[in-house]
């Protein structure tokens, strides 16, 4: 039995029938660190499924492309999960697998 403040107290009232995915761009400056900009775009996901009433992504997934063009570099996210509808615990994650980005 879990306590209310566990941290899988979780109640989903809908999934979405589909996943969604968004594709983000952004240029790399000195300081610029990978995690930021994969942590940049779950965010920007997160905020592009409340139009259908969602606030998770039950299964998210990203893959991070760096593109060189002459002097300047980029990095390109792309960034998928399913949205669903849920109460409870709904706490702020890190995407998922984000430990195997190297500093630059």
């Amino acid at each position: 039995m879990h306590s209310s403040d566990s941290p899988i107290d979780l109640r989903i009232l809908k999934i979405h029938h589909s996943d969604i995915a968004g594709h983000y761009e952004f240029e790399i400056k000195p300081n610029f660190e990978c995690r930021q900009a994969l942590e940049a775009a779950r965010i920007e996901l997160l905020h592009q499924i409340k139009k259908d009433h969602c606030n998770v992504l039950l299964v998210e997934g990203w893959k991070v492309t760096k593109l060189r063009r002459g002097h300047e570099m980029r990095i390109r996210v792309h960034y998928h999960g399913r949205p669903a509808r849920a109460t409870g615990n709904v706490q702020h994650r890190n995407p998922p697998f984000i430990e195997v980005l190297e500093f630059n």
